[in-house]
C-alpha cells in the first residue's frame, strides 16, 4: 500500500494525465513539418540564442542527473557540490572539444563524422552499437525508477502492475519522441 488516501491517488492520476496530455499536445504543435535532417539539428534556424542554449542543456542534462545531483548535495554537502560542478564542467569540456570538429565536418553527430571520415557500413554499425550499449542501461534505470514511482503513487503493489507502469511510461516516452520529430 502506498500510504496515500484514495482522493490523493485520484488527484495524482488526474494531474499526471493532464501533464502527459499537455506535453503530447506540445509535441504535436511543435513537431517538425518536414523530414530535413539539417533543419532538425539546427532548430529550423528559428531559435534564439537563449532557446538554443536551453535545447543544448536539455540534450546533455537528463532528469537522472538533476535528481541524483540534488540528492548527492543533500547527503554529502560540499563534497556533493564538487561532484555536481565536476559533472557540469565535464559536459562543458566535452562540448567544447566536440563542437568545433563537428561544425567543421558539417555533421551533427559523432556517427555522421565517423561515417564521413571512414566510409562503410561497419563503422556505422560500430557507432550504433557503442551508443546503444552506453545509453540502454541508463534508459532502463530511469524507466524503472519512474515506473516504480508511478506504481507507488497509484498504490499498485503487485509486480505485474509495476511492470505495466514501467512499460506504459516507456511507451509514452517513445510516443513523445516520435510525435515530436526525434530523428534516430
Amino acid at each position: 500500500m502506498s500510504g496515500f488516501s484514495n482522493s490523493t491517488q485520484a488527484m495524482s492520476l488526474v494531474a499526471f494525465t493532464a501533464v502527459a496530455t499537455i506535453i503530447l499536445l506540445l509535441c504535436v504543435m511543435t513537431g517538425p513539418d518536414g523530414d530535413d535532417l539539417d533543419e532538425f539539428y539546427t532548430g529550423y534556424g528559428s531559435l534564439s540564442p537563449m532557446r538554443n542554449g536551453l535545447a543544448i542543456a536539455g540534450d546533455y542534462i537528463s532528469a537522472a542527473t538533476v535528481l541524483s545531483t540534488g540528492g548527492v548535495i543533500a547527503l554529502d554537502g560540499y563534497d556533493g557540490v564538487v561532484l555536481a560542478l565536476s559533472i557540469a564542467l565535464s559536459l562543458m569540456l566535452l562540448m567544447f572539444l566536440l563542437a568545433e570538429p563537428l561544425r567543421n565536418a558539417g555533421r551533427f553527430t559523432m556517427g555522421d563524422v565517423l561515417a564521413r571520415r571512414m566510409p562503410g557500413r561497419k563503422v556505422r554499425i560500430a557507432a550504433c552499437v557503442a551508443t546503444i550499449a552506453a545509453l540502454l542501461p541508463m534508459m532502463l534505470i530511469q524507466l524503472a525508477g519512474t515506473g516504480d514511482l508511478l506504481a507507488f503513487i497509484l498504490g499498485f503493489s503487485s509486480d505485474s502492475l509495476k511492470t505495466g507502469c514501467i512499460v506504459g511510461i516507456g511507451a509514452l516516452m517513445i510516443t513523445y519522441a516520435v510525435i515530436g520529430g526525434m530523428k534516430g
